[in-house]
């Protein structure tokens, strides 16, 4: 999840030239592919169920509970929570602003088949978790 985002903020920051939110403004109409991919990876990130996220979050939280760490539950609800917040701004700002007059991102093939494949694992870990748990166990 983190790779996926981190590579393609680096994208943006390198063809954009910053990595602000008004540089993701419209990143869903001028490269739908790299949005949705990123939308899905921040989801993720968030915890999200049916991610990769989800489960990570889900086994922290329920072993906090299980030891009784009712203020590490609460911390980390509430990291969460802000987490979530700032994730969907870069989300509302890629789907819901108008694109600027920032250039078009152009990705190299290698760098496609990269995000897809990191996207397609974060998405079928959270479909489809068992190999993971039993690697776990």
């Amino acid at each position: 999840m983190t790779l996926g985002v981190f590579f393609i903020v680096s994208q943006v920051r390198i063809q954009r030239d910053g990595e602000s939110i008004v540089d993701f403004n419209g990143l869903g109409k001028t490269n739908p592919l790299l949005a949705v991919s990123l939308t899905i990876l921040l989801a993720a990130l968030a915890g999200v169920p049916l991610t990769a996220g989800f489960l990570g979050k889900f086994f922290v939280f329920s072993l906090a509970v299980k030891a009784s760490l009712w203020w590490g539950v609460a911390i980390g609800f509430v990291a969460a929570a802000a987490g979530f917040y700032y994730y969907f701004k870069v989300i509302r700002s890629m789907w819901w602003s108008p694109p600027t007059d920032h250039p078009t991102i152009v990705l190299p093939p290698i760098s496609k088949i990269c995000i897809a494949a990191l996207t397609f694992a974060v998405v079928i870990i959270g479909f489809w978790p068992q190999p993971i748990l039993s690697l776990l166990r």
